[in-house]
C-alpha cells in the first residue's frame, strides 16, 4: 500500500495510503502525489526533499485525583510505613527533653482528633488538617514534599 499526498503549494494538506493513485475516488480538481512513509499534514517538499514537522510533545500525564475528605483511617494510610512508625515514636517520648515532650503533647492532641471514633472524615483541605502535617515536617517527622502529597491525598 502506497501513501499519497494532496499538496497546497508544497505544504501536505492531507494523506491517503491506497494501492494506486487515488484521484479517481476523489474530486477531479485535486493532485495527489506519492509521498515517502512518515509524510504527515503540515510536512514540506522542497525540491526533492520532504521536511516532516516536528511529531508533537508527550501529553503530560494526567494529575492524580485530588480526594479531599478521607476516612481516618484512609488519612493514616496516607503516610508510609516508615513514616507512622515515626510518628508513634515521638508520640510515646517517655524521656525528660522539654522539647521532645512538648512535641509529644501537639502530637497527642492533634492525632486525639484524629482518633477520635465521632470522627467521620479528615478534611485535607482543612486548615487544622494543613497546619498539622505542616508541624510533622517542622519537627522532621515528615518532609515537605510528603507533606504536600498527603495534602493532595497521595499515599506510599
Amino acid at each position: 500500500m502506497a501513501l499519497w499526498a494532496r499538496l497546497d503549494g508544497d505544504v501536505v494538506i492531507e494523506t491517503f495510503e491506497h494501492d494506486g493513485d487515488p484521484s479517481p475516488l476523489f474530486d477531479p480538481s485535486w493532485a495527489w502525489i506519492e509521498a515517502p512513509a512518515g509524510t504527515v499534514q503540515h510536512s514540506v517538499r522542497d525540491g526533492g526533499d520532504w521536511v516532516h514537522p516536528p511529531a508533537p510533545p508527550a501529553p503530560e500525564p494526567a494529575p492524580a485525583e485530588r480526594i479531599l475528605q478521607v476516612s481516618p483511617p484512609t488519612f493514616l494510610l496516607l503516610f508510609s510505613p516508615t513514616e507512622r512508625l515515626a510518628i508513634r515514636a515521638a508520640r510515646a517520648y517517655a524521656g525528660s527533653d522539654s522539647a521532645a515532650l512538648q512535641v509529644k503533647a501537639v502530637l497527642e492532641d492533634w492525632f486525639a482528633i484524629i482518633e477520635d471514633p465521632r470522627l467521620q472524615y479528615v478534611d485535607l483541605a482543612l486548615q487544622a488538617t494543613q497546619d498539622g502535617l505542616d508541624f510533622l515536617v517542622t519537627v522532621g517527622l515528615l518532609t515537605a514534599p510528603r507533606a504536600a502529597e498527603i495534602k493532595q491525598g497521595v499515599a506510599r
